[in-house]
């Protein structure tokens, strides 16, 4: 379950054409001078940009799910506990 979340809860390494090194470790493939190199010289095949957004909006979506599945498991774990309590 934990794996799924952080998965779910990531942030992206790479926003808006920058590297983001606080979560990147600088190897010479994930070195932010490289990506710029790359980005620079148009090695790189742009994508579609109604494609990554259509994805974003479904990872929207989605991190919005599970906030409502959770805060709802956990609401319904202290009503339980409550009533359990209050039936001894």
């Amino acid at each position: 379950m934990l794996p799924i979340l952080r998965k779910l809860f990531r942030r992206p390494p790479i926003r808006m054409g920058s590297v983001d090194n606080r979560t990147l470790r600088t190897t010479p493939i994930r070195n932010a001078g490289f990506v710029s190199f790359f980005a620079d010289n148009g090695c790189v095949s742009p994508r579609r940009p109604h494609v990554v957004e259509r994805r974003m909006r479904r990872q929207r979506v989605w991190r919005a799910l599970a906030t409502v599945a959770v805060v709802t498991l956990s609401v319904w774990f202290v009503v339980e506990s409550a009533y359990a309590l209050a039936s001894f």
